[in-house]
């Protein structure tokens, strides 16, 4: 099978989620490169493959007394791309938890694990934590004590 990057331009239009390899499939149809669906847009149209997204993020533990670390484990829809992925880091609370603002997931690799750094406070602190790509995002809630 090809490996086809977002952005990449290939042989014929098409219009909806499709495999590359020898042909294309589109749908269950298969036509080889330089053969014309009915509707597709032509010759030298793009075909647009959305980046992997995260699938979950789970914080372990998902309690900790200020101070104490907690470990964050990402996962993806699909494998991280040839080059690798950029995973962005947020959270609503910098007074409680400190976590870095990327994360770098290899090429090939569906999950990458972080570490996210509490610190000491009044009170219980519940801070929600996001990781997003340009595919999708996901948050978990970890609890600060």
């Amino acid at each position: 099978m090809s490996v086809v990057a977002v952005g990449d331009v290939v042989g014929v239009g098409v219009v909806g989620a499709c495999a590359l390899s020898d042909s294309f499939s589109c749908g269950g149809d298969a036509f080889g490169a330089g053969e014309l669906l009915e509707g597709a847009v032509g010759f030298g149209a793009t075909l647009t493959v959305n980046p992997p997204a995260p699938m979950s993020l789970t914080l372990s533990p998902s309690t900790v007394p200020g101070g104490r670390s907690a470990t964050a484990t990402v996962f993806l829809n699909a494998s991280a791309p040839p080059g690798g992925l950029w995973l962005r880091v947020s959270h609503n609370n910098p007074n409680r938890v400190w976590a870095p603002s990327q994360v770098y997931v290899p090429a090939g690799m569906r999950s990458v694990r972080f570490t996210v750094y509490t610190y000491r406070g009044r009170g219980v602190a519940s801070v929600q934590i996001t990781v997003a790509t340009d595919g999708g995002s996901r948050s978990a809630i970890l609890t600060v004590r």
